[in-house]
């Protein structure tokens, strides 16, 4: 006895429809040459892609078997194959395989003796068959959800790397922040200390031309001296008021950047509460990616 699946396109109805996690399994009649109708199993496979089916597709059919399916486009045909899960019956398979928006629809027709095979007409192969093509839409699903669920995890490691590093520029503005801090108490120090040397600088400088004023009576030689040491106390003098200006640049710089760092560090802290919610809501996504997972799992178990 053979089997024959036939792939139809045009007009159809329900018989009747099985639906499970991720997968829908109906029974349609479908015009076939635009004369007769016959029915034909609707396999609706959720998130499964057109090629990864028909590449399952290929597999399955050909497993435990010698036979070898041929494949044109999105066509698979199979002939004279017997599998044991269906009896000793020999098949003849034909099945269009279609992509739809996040989903796959698999066409299959049944001929048994040139009849075609359905709930009705072969009751107990008809449960066979239910039970076969549910594992294989069920296989294919879960195929899907690992594949979705592979994606998922690639954007929660994205997503706790970008948290990771959005802390480490906060951390990285609030030390330099406090080193800028130190920096400036340091420099303030040396302006104190910048401060007590000019003033004393200025006394030796005021006795300096004294001493100068009354050498005008010495030799020549005597009063150059004098003269080049008060030059020398005022190029002093004038070197640390040098300093001093650039200390206090130096430390109003530091300040800007302390502001801007302030900025930046905040700017940081704001976005990682940000990525903080987006990872606590990917976690999410990723806990209900793992009820599919389960509950498609236990109705693939549930099948006997």
């Amino acid at each position: 006895m053979r089997i024959f699946f036939v792939v139809v396109l045009l007009a159809h109805s329900h018989f009747y429809v099985q639906a499970q996690s991720g997968i829908t399994l109906s029974q349609e009649l479908r015009s076939h040459d635009e004369i007769k109708t016959r029915n034909y199993y609707a396999l609706h496979i959720m998130q499964a892609k057109q090629k990864d089916v028909l590449k399952g597709l290929e597999k399955r059919l050909e497993s435990k078997t010698k036979k070898e399916v041929t494949v044109t486009k999105n066509v698979l045909n199979i002939e004279k194959v017997v599998y044991k899960e269906l009896g000793t019956d020999s098949f003849n398979i034909s099945v269009e395989v279609r992509e739809l928006e996040n989903a796959t629809l698999c066409y299959f027709a049944i001929d048994l003796d040139s009849v075609p095979v359905g709930a009705i007409s072969h009751p107990e192969l008809d449960i066979k068959l239910n039970k076969y093509l549910k594992r294989f839409g069920l296989a294919m699903y879960l195929d899907a959800i690992d594949d979705e669920m592979d994606q998922e995890q690639k954007l929660l490691k994205s997503i706790e790397k970008e948290l990771r590093s959005t802390y480490n520029e906060s951390d990285k503005s609030e030390n330099k922040i406090k080193q800028n801090q130190v920096e400036i108490e340091l420099t303030k120090e040396e302006l104190e200390v910048n401060k007590s040397n000019r003033k004393s600088k200025l006394t030796e400088i005021e006795a300096q031309k004294l001493t100068v004023a009354s050498s005008s009576g010495t030799s020549a030689e005597n009063q150059e001296t004098e003269k080049q040491k008060l030059s020398n106390l005022e190029g002093e003098y004038k070197k640390l008021k040098s300093e001093y200006k650039k200390m206090q640049g130096k430390t109003s710089n530091l300040e800007h950047e302390i502001r801007n760092l302030e900025l930046k560090k905040e700017k940081s802290d704001m976005h990682a509460e940000t990525v903080k919610q987006r990872l606590a809501d990917q976690n999410l996504v990723i806990e209900k990616v793992k009820d599919k997972q389960f509950q498609a799992e236990n109705d693939l178990n549930a099948i006997n």
